[in-house]
């Protein structure tokens, strides 16, 4: 057997000691940051530090993070930097909307010494995916606020039709003198809609398919609640951190009916214990996929649900 060379042991003895910093560091760290913090026995030169730290990122034992604000050195962490800011905006957005610029702000809090213009990046990086991804939305402007936001949540469509609303309420009230009932308005109105709208829209709106309705159970215990917190910690570790969990797998993990995993899952959110994002486009499902989901009573189903930040059960 060939023995270990001396600087080989070393190297191995170092390695383990800059893993240990880097773990239980709370933010990246640069060379120069972890080098400082290894004893001196263990030092080795900046050159041959940085090139370890390069090899065990490369390998998967570290996540490289971009340089500080001014500086040009990476840092190393033992999270990944494009998980830790989706999670980090999943967490802020689900508890309630933000313009860019305000999520920004609250970005900038934990981001780490980025710049500004690297902080822009990952941010709007990140939202683009989420909202592909269907965990995020962005609200259009209207009356009551100028600027687009980001919610965990489709826009509400009644707001965008108040002007549309008024305008119809005023014409009713005009032709009801010359004896023009608003059932024959709304008919006329709904007939000239429906000329424009594309024909998988319009089958949409004459084929209506019945509401899924939740049967009454027997009441739901809180050592119910407590096992669908713990599963969902043991699903996604993460979810500590608010790492979404998939609310079909959830529910192939807990042995329970469909009613009462549905209800106990609405009755957390209710709580304020969890956060819930709907399917954007319910329709395009099928029968056996909305079965998987959770049904909101008003056409829309729950497909995700995560940790509220702060708690774990």
């Amino acid at each position: 057997m060939p023995d270990t060379h001396p600087d080989d042991l070393s190297r191995t003895e170092t390695l383990t000691i800059v893993k240990k910093i880097i773990e239980r560091s709370a933010k990246p760290l640069n060379a120069d940051e972890i080098h400082k913090d290894i004893p001196e026995l263990y030092q080795l030169n900046k050159q041959s530090l940085t090139k370890l730290l390069q090899q065990e990122t490369a390998a998967g034992a570290f996540h490289r993070w971009s340089a500080k604000n001014r500086s040009r050195q990476d840092r190393f962490w033992h999270q990944d930097e494009s998980l830790y800011f989706r999670n980090k905006i999943l967490s802020v957005v689900s508890r309630q909307e933000l313009t860019l610029k305000d999520l920004l702000k609250k970005m900038n809090k934990d981001a780490f010494s980025f710049s500004q213009n690297r902080l822009s990046v990952v941010v709007n990086t990140t939202l683009a995916t989420l909202i592909k991804e269907k965990m995020l939305f962005e609200i259009p402007s209207n009356v009551k606020n100028r600027k687009s936001r980001y919610a965990s949540h489709p826009p509400d469509l009644a707001v965008y039709l108040n002007k549309v609303q008024k305008e119809f309420d005023s014409t009713c009230k005009k032709l009801k003198k010359f004896g023009i009932g608003t059932e024959q308005l709304f008919m006329a109105f709904e007939n000239t809609l429906s000329l424009s709208l594309p024909a998988r829209s319009l089958s949409e709106a004459t084929v209506r398919e019945p509401e899924p309705h939740i049967a009454p159970e027997t009441e739901i215990s809180e050592a119910v609640l407590n096992r669908i917190i713990q599963t969902i910690l043991k699903i996604e570790p993460g979810a500590a951190k608010q790492a979404p969990v998939w609310i079909p797998d959830l529910r192939q993990a807990m042995d329970l009916s469909k009613n009462m995993f549905d209800r106990a899952v609405l009755m957390l959110s209710e709580q304020g214990k969890v956060f819930l994002n709907r399917h954007a486009h319910p329709a395009q499902m099928d029968d056996a996929k909305k079965e998987t989901m959770i049904p909101d009573g008003h056409g829309n189903y729950f497909v995700v649900i995560g940790l509220r930040e702060g708690f774990r059960g």
